[in-house]
């Protein structure tokens, strides 16, 4: 009973649809039947005839032995067929796809969402199994990439991390070793989720040192690689190559030339 009553709700739209249609259909033939057995004066004066012409939109409703009338004003006027037999056809075919409206609306709705259901899923297996930065439209699922990328760490990595970015006479260090040890203790022993680690400022200044440490080892990889190929001469060396460095050259002399005071 729940299953009938939630797809009838779903399909409100449609079922409203056929309503509306089945009650213009009726009312237009309605109103010409009215107009043209009124003005017939054969009908109007018979009194059996007369009785059955008198129909409105009620009465079709809610009368019975519709077929009867309809087959009497047709045997007196047989010209009343091309009435009478396509109100009976369309009314007949709108009520009875009430049902299968309803079906094929839940259908589509279902077929809908297993869609959209199979492109996440789609979209979760491209973002978690790509190999580095991967663009994605949705913003959660750049975040839970980010998550699971960040999850698989390891700790000799991070230590390796923590010695570079931490120098033992620096007064002001990025990262103090006990904030370090502490948030590796809440994550690992204590079984502190991700999602309540990302609020903690610990946390959060590892991880962008983690970040940072493999983007520089990124870039000092695709420098290495550039430099032995141009020495090598496979590679000449590119426009857009040329304009980084042109920029950085004169980023530079702006640089000292904003520090330097002119004398």
């Amino acid at each position: 009973m729940w299953v009938l009553f939630d797809g009838i709700c779903h399909a409100f739209p449609t079922i409203l649809a056929s309503t509306i249609f089945v009650v213009i259909v009726i009312a237009i033939f309605a109103g010409l039947l009215i107009s043209l057995l009124h003005e017939d004066q054969g009908i109007m004066t018979d009194p059996v005839l007369a009785e059955l012409a008198l129909l409105s939109l009620v009465q079709f409703l809610s009368g019975d032995g519709l077929a009867d009338m309809y087959y009497t004003l047709m045997l007196a006027r047989p010209e009343l067929s091309l009435i009478f037999i396509p109100l009976c056809v369309l009314v007949t075919i709108g009520l009875m796809n009430l049902v299968p409206a309803i079906l094929f609306e839940n259908q589509a709705r279902e077929k809908e969402y297993k869609q959209i259901i199979g492109q996440q899923r789609f979209q979760k297996e491209k973002v978690f199994t790509a190999d580095g930065v991967t663009e994605v439209s949705n913003g959660w699922l750049s975040t839970a990439d980010f998550a699971e990328k960040f999850g698989a760490f390891k700790l000799d990595e991070l230590f390796a991390v923590l010695v570079r970015k931490l120098c033992p006479g620096d007064p002001d260090p990025i990262l103090p070793v006990d904030e370090f040890l502490e948030a590796v203790m809440e994550l690992l022993i204590l079984e502190v989720p991700l999602s309540t680690m990302e609020t903690l400022t610990a946390w959060t200044v590892l991880k962008s040192a983690w970040l940072t440490q493999e983007s520089q080892e990124s870039m000092e990889k695709q420098e290495d690689s550039m430099h032995i190929q141009q020495l090598m001469g496979m590679a000449p060396f590119r426009k857009k190559n040329r304009r980084i460095f042109v920029g950085c050259i004169v980023m530079s002399y702006g640089d000292i030339c904003s520090i330097v005071p002119s004398t």
